[in-house]
């Protein structure tokens, strides 16, 4: 009963899964022209294979790590509130699936997803990360530091976490989604003002890191009200 859920999670969210994996492969054919674009006025040292795999993967992998931010939020604020806007949750209320069945069938086709989204992100800037030893030191600005990867999978579960929560009480997604992407906004506001109050600086990798735990707590915090609501709530 399980695969017949999945399947008509992944049928709902068809438009947003086509959207993620267009977008994601968008995003790198877009750093290969920009590349290719940009080493063409440089000088013929810019212009080899290696150098244009590096910037071609490090600009790929962080317009790939915004738009998971952002298709993250889509489809978790989605999932829940599609079925909510056409009334097809009140048939699906009097089908044998228990409601806990149908939570645990969208939190795996969302996450699916998205974790797939960011695997590819992920990989190809720990590609990135290898040929820096190959690439003129003028070039290497342009990766990403593990710090900053990290900061991009917390903004992500932040993100997730956030549009889930707001969905559950909501009946379209357009609210979750902007709710959603402004969780990580909510993070640094509580930090700064935790910080403010205990007298932390708000500045360096011990701030990094603060925000990191707190995108963290909060998304996951969010989440799991959501996931209650969605279980206790009664439909429509």
């Amino acid at each position: 009963m399980i695969s017949a859920i999945i399947k008509k999670d992944i049928a709902l969210l068809r438009l947003y899964i086509l959207a993620s994996i267009t977008v994601s492969l968008a995003c790198y054919l877009l750093a290969i022209a920009l590349t290719v674009w940009f080493t063409s006025h440089q000088e013929k040292a810019v212009q080899t294979l290696v150098q244009r795999s590096f910037l071609s993967l490090c600009i790929g992998g962080q317009l790939g790590f915004f738009t998971t931010i952002l298709l993250g939020a889509l489809l978790a604020g989605s999932a829940v509130t599609l079925e909510r806007s056409d009334r097809s949750v009140e048939f699906l209320a009097c089908l044998p699936p228990t409601r806990w069945q149908n939570l645990s069938s969208k939190i795996l086709v969302v996450c699916s997803v998205v974790v797939l989204m960011a695997v590819l992100h992920l990989a190809t800037t720990l590609t990135s990360f290898l040929l820096i030893p190959y690439v003129r030191v003028d070039l290497r600005i342009q990766a990403l530091n593990p710090t900053t990867v990290a900061t991009f999978l917390c903004l992500i579960v932040s993100t997730v976490g956030g549009a889930w929560g707001f969905a559950s009480c909501m009946k379209s997604n357009g609210a979750p989604i902007v709710l959603g992407m402004a969780t990580p906004f909510l993070t640094l506001t509580l930090v700064l003002l935790v910080g403010k109050l205990l007298d932390i600086p708000s500045e360096g990798d011990s701030f990094q890191l603060r925000y990191n735990t707190g995108s963290i707590i909060l998304g996951s915090t969010l989440g799991l009200i959501g996931s209650y609501l969605y279980l206790t709530r009664r439909e429509p």
